[in-house]
């Protein structure tokens, strides 16, 4: 049986909007921390932080994923990245 995730396009916005203010070791950290796993323990596969953003949120519980796409909502954004983050929030 296939896990329950947020529709693709929920997930690719919020890639677009968050995936940018990270470099990849933040990626990584940012989500390790909420698996609560050291990034060895994670067989991370080599992708552009866009597509790692995705996949390493589709380690998580649907509910999980809700809740860090609100924690991530809830951050400061840039005046031309508002309108996608209250988007993403509606979604």
């Amino acid at each position: 049986m296939k896990k329950a995730t947020l529709p693709y396009r929920i997930v690719d916005l919020a890639a677009s909007l968050f995936s940018s203010r990270f470099n990849h070791s933040g990626l990584t950290a940012f989500f390790c921390d909420r698996l609560d796993k050291h990034p060895n323990d994670v067989s991370i596969p080599d992708l552009r932080k866009h597509d790692k953003f995705i996949w390493l949120l589709s380690l998580f519980p649907l509910e999980e994923q809700r809740r860090i796409l609100e924690e991530l909502c809830a951050t400061e954004v840039s005046l031309e990245m508002e309108e996608d983050r209250k988007k993403l929030l509606q979604l």
